[in-house]
């Protein structure tokens, strides 16, 4: 029975976000455009893209989550820790975003 409500579990959370990808963070860079957003750059590693080439995610400062979000890359990029992010769908493209995703999450491994 437990299997089963694992299967469950992970078949309905995977539709619980579009994009993600695992790496370190190489670059983030605030840019007051479009109302202002701060982009998320990651390196080579691995994930599912949604928008792009996968490895770019955008915050939005002005709401409290972006707020609380924009913490953990900047923790991640100061301590060269991997992280694993997922997005919601919503991609924007030309400059700077590299056909960015809006982040939903970001996780700090290690």
């Amino acid at each position: 029975m437990n299997k089963y409500i694992l299967i469950l579990s992970v078949m309905l959370s995977s539709n619980s976000f579009a994009g993600w990808y695992q790496g370190k963070v190489t670059h983030v860079f605030p840019v007051n455009h479009e109302g202002g957003r701060v982009y998320v750059f990651l390196d080579d590693g691995g994930g599912e893209a949604s928008c792009g080439s996968g490895k770019a995610f955008y915050i939005d400062p002005n709401t409290e989550m972006g707020k609380v979000l924009l913490s953990v890359p900047l923790v991640a990029k100061t301590t060269e820790k991997l992280v694993w992010v997922n997005g919601n769908g919503k991609c924007v493209g030309g400059w700077p975003s590299q056909g960015s995703e809006a982040m939903l999450s970001m996780d700090l491994k290690g």
